[in-house]
């Protein structure tokens, strides 16, 4: 009696958990948007194929969860270390309430997770991702001025630079915030900026709390080539702006008789 191999659905991963595909994800497998595959001996099975836009929304969606998670405990040191060793009620304010330090933080997030890109990706898709993460990052937290977008390059640079000299990559982003915030220019807080154990012992939920994102995507998944992932996205865009059925912009709809 042949054995019928078991149906495998094929699963979307988050950082959350593993989870069907999203309404907003389009993905094709030999050019048809198919839920299941049954295995087979005779060849590998076939990856799903993400638009790169949707992908970077999906990351973007999910790294903003984790910081939302792992803010506070991370805020709590950072005041408690500052308010230790700084004692004049004006330099607390121009150091903790001047800043956005929840965006600072998310940038610092999408930023160690987003570093690895390029190392997964071929030059061509990295760069892609990378376009369009400015471009959605340019909007996001509490201001519109692209503060986490410039941030999240800043320190995609910082930690590149310093992967020679075995740096850690939290490291490196929690000097890049502390810069930010102006640590090293107050004669009390000036040594923190120094101290490995102080960023390290701050840097603990951005060591432990940002997941593998990309690199499990790359595992289960593949883009959609740059010109594909343009048309496809046009024909959404085209697909939303078409008037529904029965209306006809710029006239009036006919009375129904009965």
């Amino acid at each position: 009696m042949t054995r019928i191999p078991p149906v495998v659905e094929r699963r979307v991963w988050t950082a959350e958990t593993s989870k069907v595909p999203p309404a907003t994800w389009k993905p094709y497998l030999n050019g048809q948007n198919l839920k299941t595959i049954a295995p087979s001996s005779k060849r590998e099975p076939a990856t799903w194929t993400v638009l790169a836009h949707d992908a970077v929304a999906e990351f973007l969606s999910d790294m903003s969860k984790i910081a939302k998670h792992t803010f506070p405990k991370w805020r709590e040191r950072l005041v408690a270390d500052i308010e230790e060793c700084c004692k004049d009620y004006d330099t607390r304010r121009a150091l903790l309430e001047a800043h956005p330090l929840d965006d600072y933080y998310l940038a610092a997030v999408v930023a160690l997770e987003a570093v690895q890109i390029p190392r997964l990706f071929t030059p061509g898709e990295g760069a892609q991702l990378l376009d369009l993460l400015a471009d959605q990052t340019r909007l996001m937290g509490s201001r519109v001025d692209g503060t986490i977008s410039k941030l999240i390059f800043l320190m995609i640079a910082r930690i590149a630079v310093s992967a020679a000299e075995d740096k850690k990559p939290h490291d490196q982003a929690n000097r890049v915030i502390l810069e930010r915030m102006g640590v090293d220019r107050y004669e009390a807080t000036k040594h923190l900026m120094k101290s490995a154990f102080y960023r390290h012992n701050l840097g603990e939920p951005l060591a432990r709390g940002v997941p593998q994102w990309w690199k499990k995507f790359a595992q289960k998944f593949e883009l959609v080539p740059a010109v594909k992932d343009a048309i496809r996205r046009a024909a959404r865009s085209a697909s939303q702006l078409r008037p529904r059925s029965g209306v006809v912009t710029g006239q009036k709809r006919s009375p129904v008789r009965h």
